[in-house]
């Protein structure tokens, strides 16, 4: 993509709130978190296209409590990732 943005390959559903979008080009994967799903999604990352969604943690399903949420989202030097709650 010449403009060096990112493109979707397939539309997805309405996003109600995100608190980040993170891209690791060397290993060609990018994390999105969605808040209020308590989701962080992984995407194949491929010359600015993103494809192949899939949850990467599911913070309800992993017990954790209801009322908090997934709140942002960093990765440190060894592509560890981090999220607040």
């Amino acid at each position: 993509m010449a403009s060096g943005g990112v493109r979707m390959k397939r539309p997805c559903e309405v996003i109600l709130c995100h608190t980040s979008m993170w891209c690791l080009i060397f290993c060609n994967n990018s994390y999105f978190t969605d808040s209020y799903r308590n989701v962080i999604y992984a995407y194949d990352y491929d010359d600015g296209n993103l494809a192949n969604r899939r949850i990467f943690v599911d913070a309800i399903a992993l017990g954790l409590p209801e009322n908090t949420f997934c709140d942002g989202l960093c990765i440190d030097i060894e592509g560890c990732i981090w999220s607040c709650r």
